[in-house]
C-alpha cells in the first residue's frame, strides 16, 4: 500500500498544500503539491524533542494543540 501523500503530508518542514481536483470521462484525478520537499527516504517525519522547542522566528507556541502557531 503507498503513503507516500499521507507520510508527506505530516512532514515537520512540509508548510504549503496546493491541490487539484479534475473529472474525465468517467475518472477522477487529484494532484498535490508540497511545499518544501519532504518525504526523503532514510529521512525522519519529524525530529524528536520537547514540544515547541524550534519554532520559527515570529510563531509562538499554542499550549493547547502543542503547535507552533
Amino acid at each position: 500500500m503507498a503513503t507516500g501523500h499521507a507520510t508527506q503530508m505530516a512532514w515537520a518542514e512540509t508548510t504549503s498544500v496546493g491541490c487539484a481536483y479534475a473529472y474525465c470521462t468517467d475518472t477522477h484525478h487529484v494532484v498535490c503539491n508540497y511545499w518544501p520537499q519532504g518525504n526523503i527516504q532514510g529521512s525522519q517525519a519529524y525530529t524528536q524533542g520537547k514540544t515547541c522547542s524550534k519554532c520559527p522566528t515570529g510563531k509562538k507556541c499554542e499550549k493547547k494543540t502543542g503547535l507552533c502557531v
